[in-house]
């Protein structure tokens, strides 16, 4: 479900095509099934473009006057903060306006969409219908929850991100499906439980994938996350975060290895990311934590 790699849009200004480079990027993150770009737009023009993923483009810019080209036809609309446009896979909608916007977009793979629909029990009962100016607070709390996380550098890696994935795909998704067959997914067993906490604990130094852990537990990424919660209480970014925080603490109190060590140990990328987690799940550094454990 990997997207295919893109950070220059293409957009026409003052009558010449220029390529634009993002202010953020998921590029080269390795999230699968979601691909984030940020844009700041001045004076443009962006061209209709069919691309083969669904697509959400959250506006984050003041209100602005836009001129909007779904397949072809033509609307004028006031966009607002927070407003998005959804294109389903295959749709081709343009925008041209003046002024500075400042636009996410973001893409979800057909691949993740139909599995999804799948879990979910509406595979071929559903339609993702094209929006150019929808009202839903969900897809923007979780559109800037996606750039909070590029933000901050990515310090939860990929759970995060593809747990965002799959809740834009069910939003998507619930949208446009009126009721579901899905039966209520069960909280995990005990032993199920077990297995799971065993493999995060294994792969603390791991960049552990919501799938990884759905396979753990021999379930659909749909189906565990949902049952984790029901299980723990807690969803399993969450969880992992908790245990890769204790265990850096530990690591940090009993032993005098290299911070960029410890936080190899406990699955950040770098020292940076293991130092951004310090800071909003303690309101410390690494630094800091060690010294005080050891007054």
């Amino acid at each position: 479900m990997a997207l295919a790699d893109s950070e220059l849009l293409l957009v026409t200004t003052n009558g010449r095509p220029t390529e634009v480079l993002p202010a953020l990027s998921s590029l080269g993150l390795g999230w699968e099934g979601i691909g984030v770009n940020e844009y700041v737009l001045r004076d443009a023009e962006l061209p209709a473009r069919a691309i083969p993923e669904h697509q959400v483009t959250l506006q984050l810019s003041a209100p602005q006057r836009v001129l909007l080209r779904p397949e072809g036809r033509t609307e004028r609309r006031w966009m607002l903060p927070g407003q998005s446009c959804v294109s389903p896979s295959g749709y081709a909608a343009g925008a041209d306006w003046r002024g500075e916007r400042q636009l996410m977009f973001i893409r979800l793979s057909s691949e993740l969409v139909d599995q999804t629909a799948d879990e979910m029990g509406v595979r071929g009962r559903y339609t993702i219908a094209p929006n150019q100016a929808m009202d839903d607070p969900h897809l923007e709390h979780l559109g800037r929850a996606l750039r909070a996380e590029l933000q901050a550098g990515n310090p939860s890696g990929r759970l995060f991100p593809e747990s965002l994935a799959r809740a834009f795909a069910v939003r998507l998704l619930s949208i446009d499906v009126v009721s579901s067959s899905a039966p209520e997914t069960p909280a995990l067993s005990p032993s199920t439980l077990r297995r799971v906490e065993a493999f995060v604990e294994e792969h603390l130094s791991n960049d552990v994938s919501l799938s990884a852990l759905a396979a753990s537990a021999r379930m659909s990424p749909f189906h565990f996350a949902r049952g984790f919660k029901k299980a723990t209480g807690s969803t399993p970014h969450r969880y992992v975060l908790a245990r890769r925080l204790e265990h850096a603490k530990q690591l940090l109190e009993s032993t005098d290895l290299p911070i960029a060590e410890v936080a190899a140990r406990v699955g950040c990328a770098d020292q940076s990311h293991l130092t951004a987690l310090f800071r909003r799940l303690m309101a410390t550094t690494p630094a800091v934590y060690r010294r005080g454990s050891r007054d």
